[in-house]
Parts: C-alpha cells; structure tokens; sequence
C-alpha cells in the first residue's frame, strides 16, 4: 500500500452534508414574560381591533445642537490631544485626578477652582491690573513724544504758477 492511499479521502461539494444537532438540557436563561407584548403579530392583531399602537415610546424628542462638534475624527483628534497633556504632567499632578484626564477637564471647568489651578501651574495667573498714572505702564513710545522734534506742516507750500 502507498503512502497515498492512507491519507484521508478529499472532500469537495458535492459530498453529502454531516448535521451536526446540540441539545440543551438546561433550562431556559430567556426572559419570556415579554413575549406576547413584543410579538409583531400579537400587536398589530391588537392595532387592528382598537386602531391604538399601545407600546409607542412615550418620551419627549431632545434636540440638541452640536454643529460644532465636528466629525468623528475631530473629536477623537481633541481627546487625543487632551490625553497627551494629562500624560505630560506630573506624576504628583496626575496621582491627584486619579490618573483620568476626564477628571482634569472637570476640575478645570470649574470657576471656583480657579486659584488652585493657578497654584498647581495649570492655568496662567490673571495679568495684574495697573493704573494709569504707574510707571510700569508707560511705554516708550509714549515718553519719547515730549521729546521729539516741531511738526512739520502736512500740507505742501504753494508753487508760483507763470
């Protein structure tokens, strides 16, 4: 006998099928108190007697306008970009939101932890505020005027005509 003829016999197409059946002993994991009320048949037998749909969604519509978000790839362009600026900080810095940059745009969302985002470094602080009359104020530019030379007149001199 060859080696050829030991190996197993090629299938193709036109063999016929092997069925394959799997019973299940155990009892049913399905919920089957609902049946009858999300049977299609059952309720159209239903809209037909009464001319009611009876399980319609009750909820109120929500609208929303979200023209600026943008496409997909825009928005997961901005949670990347959020992401590698919580990973850019501080172990010590991001240890305090629980390593979640989600917690981060929480806390800088807040108006009234201003100032210890101030304190951590994660906003700038405000500039400060001078008067008008402090000489940090003044600029150069606005010194250099009493200085300067008279005014030339603007308008040219008249040219005697012939």
């Amino acid at each position: 006998m060859s080696r050829f003829e030991r190996e197993l016999p090629f299938k193709t197409a036109y063999d016929p099928v092997e069925k394959v059946q799997s019973v299940n002993e155990d009892p049913s994991l399905t919920d089957q108190s609902q049946k009858d009320s999300t049977d299609v048949h059952k309720i159209l037998a239903t809209y037909d007697k009464t001319g009611v749909l009876v399980n319609v969604n009750k909820a109120r519509p929500h609208y929303d306008d979200v023209s600026d978000v943008g496409d997909f790839q825009q928005a997961m362009n901005k949670v990347a970009a959020v992401t590698n600026v919580f990973e850019s900080l501080p172990l010590k810095l991001r240890r305090k939101f629980g390593h979640d940059p989600k917690e981060l745009v929480k806390f800088l969302a807040n108006p009234d932890n201003r100032e210890e985002a101030v304190e951590l470094g994660l906003v700038v602080p405000p500039s400060p505020v001078y008067a008008e009359d402090d000489p940090r104020t003044q600029t150069r530019t606005e010194t250099s005027t009493e200085t300067s030379t008279p005014e030339t007149p603007t308008e040219p001199a008249e040219t005697p005509t012939e």
